[in-house]
């Protein structure tokens, strides 16, 4: 007897319909005659295999005489990675420092490292990036300076761009692309014109709205942020700069989530909308999943109407699911228009 697979997932963004075979990590989006079919079915419905519809839900496995055993999938799984594997981990997040010169509230790093925040010596950072250059030979790389507050230490990451450029001159790899995550209070006119000439994309943090963004982003004296990184934004965009922002979803700013990306991206100018996951917790999130997921889904419709590169938690699980790939990559680094 046929019956509905357990691997089968249906879900809808704006007008569209799609399936999800979470057994070949397949994603179609379908018509709506075929999106009811699995949809709607249960044990009591009765499905016309001589249909079309029906035949091609059958040979993507939406509908199946019998399902595959976990050990079965478990195998199949493991195929597959081998297969994607390509032995390289080209994409590095390093951490410069714990510390920071802002107390954001929903800060991990604050809550679990309040006594002592440790930073990273020059010898372990250069080691560091010594191994991975050596270990991505004649590859394209990829790194990411992130904190704590990254530009406390700057001696590393120019240290850093220093090694990148003189393994590409001696053909040790072949590019390598460089991101830092601020929270944007220490840029000036200096780090801007480094940054640019060394072509390092700079992320800054901010969660929208100044009475949204000042609930929780500042000062060590309890001060708002939000017109301190916004005149450093501006200072970015006069000197022709690409400004491009992370915030981090909380149970403060998430139901404002979309409205703040669409202010960013009028009035500040946003050429790139990044979402952090929300802060983990040690009885979790402090936010809903399907909410979170609710308001991103209207973000990315803001963003593909404005036509802004928005980067947000599901962007590399849809990314990789349309291609049949592993997640190798950082969570935030494959744009979406």
């Amino acid at each position: 007897m046929i019956k509905k697979s357990e691997n089968a997932f249906c879900f809808s963004i704006g007008n569209k319909k799609y399936l999800f075979n979470a057994n070949t990590l397949k994603m179609f989006e379908v018509e709506e005659d075929q999106y009811k079919l699995v949809e709607a079915f249960d044990e009591h419905s009765e499905l016309n295999q001589n249909s079309q519809a029906v035949k091609e839900l059958i040979d993507e496995g939406f509908f199946v005489f019998k399902e595959l055993k976990y050990m079965d999938l478990k195998k199949k799984r493991y195929e597959m990675a081998s297969k994607a594997d390509k032995n390289y981990i080209s994409y590095l997040r390093i951490s410069l420092t714990e510390g920071c010169n802002m107390r954001c509230k929903y800060c991990f790093v604050a809550e679990e490292f309040e006594k002592k925040k440790h930073s990273m010596d020059e010898d372990k950072f250069i080691s560091i990036i010594e191994d991975f250059i050596t270990h991505n030979y004649k590859n394209n790389v990829s790194i990411q300076y992130f904190g704590g507050e990254p530009l406390l230490k700057m001696n590393l990451i120019k240290i850093g761009n220093e090694m990148l450029k003189s393994a590409i001159a001696d053909g040790k790899i072949k590019s390598a692309n460089q991101e830092v995550v601020t929270n944007g209070t220490l840029i000036n006119e200096d780090i801007i014109n480094y940054f640019h000439e060394n072509d390092i994309k700079c992320t800054i943090s901010l969660d929208g709205l100044k009475e949204i963004n000042d609930r929780n982003r500042i000062f060590a004296d309890g001060s708002g942020t939000y017109d301190t990184v916004v005149s450093k934004c501006q200072l970015i965009k006069s000197m022709n700069g690409r400004v491009s922002f992370l915030m981090t979803p909380s149970k403060d700013n998430l139901d404002y989530l979309p409205r703040s990306i669409q202010y960013m991206i009028d009035e500040l100018g946003a050429d790139e909308i990044n979402i952090n996951a929300p802060q983990p917790r040690v009885d979790g999130w402090d936010v809903d999943g399907a909410f979170l997921a609710d308001k991103i889904i209207q973000s990315i419709e803001i963003c593909q109407d404005c036509n802004i590169p928005f980067n947000h938690p599901a962007s590399n699980l849809i990314f990789l699911l349309q291609r049949h790939e592993l997640q190798r990559y950082s969570c935030i680094v494959l744009a979406s228009k």
